[in-house]
């Protein structure tokens, strides 16, 4: 294995996939791109139109890790391979964002009782010349929810910084009914597809 490649860098802040990364044993070191003043890439994290879903989480995590290529030129960082990700929760093609108030967490709720939603997952990792990405899409059964259920829950305030308005690895994971696709993607980083990408860029795992 190049020595280069035994750690990488995480160019995201989400505390769930520096744990997922620890869950597979990769040594990593955090790559904060929003404080340097000499990143030279902007990022458009605006979705298009046109855009879609995957698309996008790809256009992102891509243009993510080339900026990391470049802060660590700028900061004169030792070379090693740079990963982002990302995930959207959507129903019927539309994004579930973050509720911004109570009201806003019971409705959302309510929109995803008895149904199912999508999360897309997407990770990239940059070294060298290479960029290379790998998405997941995984489906989300949800429970019948009662309007008390969906209240104590909400005043829980577990899920009001969550998409969704819920929190997976907390009480709303009661919520869940059934799960097709990649679970630890729930949880963090879909580790299938972050340890087959990662093996690409020869980092044993």
């Amino acid at each position: 294995m190049n020595p280069l490649n035994s750690r990488i860098y995480l160019a995201s802040q989400n505390p769930r996939y520096r744990e997922s990364l620890a869950q597979i044993g990769v040594g990593f070191e955090m790559l904060l791109l929003r404080t340097d003043p000499r990143r030279e890439l902007a990022i458009n994290d605006v979705q298009e139109a046109d855009e879609t879903v995957q698309h996008y989480l790809e256009r992102i995590c891509c243009a993510t890790v080339v900026a990391g290529q470049h802060a660590l030129v700028s900061r004169s960082l030792r070379a090693y391979p740079v990963l982002a990700a990302d995930a959207i929760l959507e129903t019927d093609g539309s994004a579930v964002g973050k509720p911004h108030d109570q009201k806003a967490s019971a409705d959302m709720l309510r929109a995803l009782s008895g149904r199912q939603h999508l999360l897309t997952s997407a990770v990239a990792v940059a070294f060298q010349a290479r960029v290379a990405c790998r998405l997941t899409t995984t489906n989300i059964s949800f429970a019948t929810l009662t309007d008390e259920r969906i209240r104590r829950y909400v005043m829980a305030n577990e899920g009001r910084d969550r998409a969704g308005a819920y929190a997976v690895e907390g009480l709303g994971g009661a919520f869940v009914s059934r799960i097709e696709g990649s679970h630890s993607a729930l949880f963090g980083l879909p580790l299938f597809e972050t340890v087959e990408l990662l093996s690409e860029f020869d980092l044993s795992i």
